[in-house]
């Protein structure tokens, strides 16, 4: 199932602002996706909606938030009011492979539960380097269901399933990011499904 999402450019700026200042201001621009994909991993599977309300792609190195994503590169594909509002707190280094914050993160922009789900990810896995965050996403269902269909030189992402995310990995050792008994597994669906109806209904 495809689900619609209402991506949430100024969260997504704060997320990447967050995690960049959790790390004296300057951060690796692929760790800074996979973080972000924790944290919205550990916020749909405990509240039943991604703190971002991004788009997720099945790429060689993980999941990837692709509007945050563009963010983070501050490309072409962002809106004049996007790229206006990102620059104001983040700005990418001279080599372009990290990302600096100049501004303080506006908390305002978060619910609490949403800075919770930040902070803990921060606290669990902060400290790891990029690559190896990158291999731990790959022990995911929802990256592994889709990453089968990615070709080199053909196919570079495959849009990912939300409903996947409530999957656990099949390797014990994994964290699951947010624990779920098979009772609240299908009460969280149920409600995504919901929420995503509305989204239609209103847009």
């Amino acid at each position: 199932m495809s689900l619609t999402q209402n991506f949430s450019y100024k969260k997504s700026t704060q997320a990447i602002n967050f995690f960049a200042t959790m790390q004296n201001g300057v951060i690796d621009k692929l760790k800074t996706l996979k973080l972000i994909y924790f944290a919205d991993r550990y916020h749909i599977r405990k509240y039943g909606r991604l703190i971002t309300n991004d788009n997720y792609f099945a790429m060689d190195y993980g999941p990837v938030a692709s509007g945050t994503k563009d963010i983070i590169e501050l490309n072409n594909f962002l809106s004049e009011i996007e790229k206006d509002y990102a620059i104001r707190f983040i700005e990418p280094t001279t080599d372009f492979n990290y990302i600096r914050s100049i501004k303080k993160v506006n908390l305002e922009e978060f619910s609490a539960s949403e800075i919770e789900a930040l902070k803990y990810i921060s606290g669990k896995y902060q400290k790891l380097g990029s690559i190896e965050l990158s291999e731990i996403t790959h022990k995911y269902p929802d990256w592994q269901k889709k990453s089968k269909f990615l070709n080199p030189g053909q196919v570079s992402r495959v849009g990912m399933d939300l409903i996947d995310f409530f999957e656990d990995p099949s390797d014990p050792n994994i964290d699951k990011i947010y624990q779920l008994t098979e009772d609240e597994k299908a009460a969280k669906i149920e409600y995504l499904i919901e929420l995503n109806s509305l989204n239609k209904l209103w847009s």
